[in-house]
């Protein structure tokens, strides 16, 4: 999130084009859950899209792709928004506001570069979904 305010102190503008998101969930079997099962891995993709009518996605609905730890990471993340001094109306708000992608738009025709972005830390594909939307458009 750091780095996309970067390029916006930096002059760069946001792009023109609709945002289309789509989500691939996907297991990796070399690699196994504590129970034996496949590892469950998220695959986000953003990428230009034509002019759609489709309401666009908010922040708070990139929680609920990750049915597992979804509602207790958006609590967990309310609970320390508010207890830093955050009103909680502002946080509901802002939760709720519009960002860029609309769920599984459809593709803007063209060619356009490939982006790979690949979280670490501890991060999820929520938290690279702002520099990523800004990115595809």
């Amino acid at each position: 999130m750091a780095f996309l305010l970067v390029l916006l102190q930096a002059g760069l503008h946001v792009g023109v084009l609709p945002v289309g998101f789509t989500l691939f969930l996907l297991t990796d079997s070399t690699r196994r859950m504590p129970s034996g099962e496949p590892r469950p891995v998220t695959v986000g993709v953003w990428y230009p899209a034509r002019a759609v009518a489709a309401p666009r996605l908010t922040y708070r609905e990139y929680f609920s792709l990750s049915p597992e730890t979804g509602g207790r990471e958006l609590d967990e993340l309310v609970v320390f928004l508010t207890s830093h001094g955050a009103q909680a109306d502002a946080v509901k708000e802002w939760l709720g506001a519009p960002m860029l992608a609309a769920r599984d738009a459809p593709a803007a025709g063209g060619r356009f570069p490939l982006v790979l972005l690949a979280q670490g830390n501890g991060q999820t594909l929520r938290d690279q979904a702002p520099l990523a939307e800004y990115l595809a458009r």
